[in-house]
């Protein structure tokens, strides 16, 4: 919550583990259904980022748990009858967003120089 660059800062635990939940959609295979429901949360992450609200940043992480990919490998049971897809333009592009904001926020570098393949950062 201190700021940087003028910008109001969430926790650094907090942010990793915000980071850590996002990334988890890179790449990810979900019902259309489920990608509406992603986009309004992800914008309200994003809001909440900005603004360095703590209680709204951590009910957006929530969200997005609920609705993101199941971060374990589902049973033979589980087939589903849903087609999925990966996430629809927008979506992708407003992750990697958030994800290199987030990286900027914690290393303090450039957002051009963010997030070099995911590697934490080591500032």
């Amino acid at each position: 919550m201190t700021p940087r660059n003028g910008k109001a800062r969430i926790a650094d635990a907090l942010a990793h583990d915000v980071r850590e939940t996002i990334s988890y959609l890179r790449g990810a295979r979900l019902p259309q259904e489920r990608w509406d429901a992603l986009a309004p949360a992800l914008e309200r992450l994003g809001a909440a980022l900005a603004t360095g609200d703590v209680a709204a940043v951590i009910a957006a992480r929530d969200e997005l748990v609920h609705l993101g990919p199941s971060r374990r490998a589902p049973m033979a049971s589980e087939g589903g009858s849903a087609a999925t897809a990966p996430g629809p333009r927008p979506i992708p592009e407003h992750v990697n967003k958030l994800i290199h904001g987030i990286w900027s926020d914690l290393t303090g570098a450039a957002p051009s120089d963010a997030d070099p393949g995911g590697a934490e950062p080591t500032a």
